[in-house]
């Protein structure tokens, strides 16, 4: 299993879905499933939909991740795959 560790979360008003940063421990891929699991016992399930290929350092990545993901993240959370 895959996760990801959420560092920041950048809107751009070009973009209807935000920049996620964050640490990656494994492979994700475009299209893979994923969940976050909420302090208060919520489970939000979506999908991975994009990358960004600049990184803003070697060992942060930005993925763009589905509304159903992305409008529950705050700071820490951890995303993993689904498989």
């Amino acid at each position: 299993m895959a996760t990801f560790e959420v560092i920041d979360i950048f809107r751009v008003s070009f973009m209807p879905d935000p920049y996620v940063v964050g640490r990656a421990d494994g492979g994700f891929a475009v299209g893979e499933s994923v969940e976050v699991k909420k302090p208060d016992g919520r489970v939000c399930t979506g999908v991975v939909k994009g990358f960004d290929f600049h990184q803003p350092s070697p060992d942060r990545f930005s993925v763009i991740f589905s509304e159903s993901i992305w409008r529950h993240l705050e700071i820490g959370d951890v995303i993993a795959s689904v498989r």
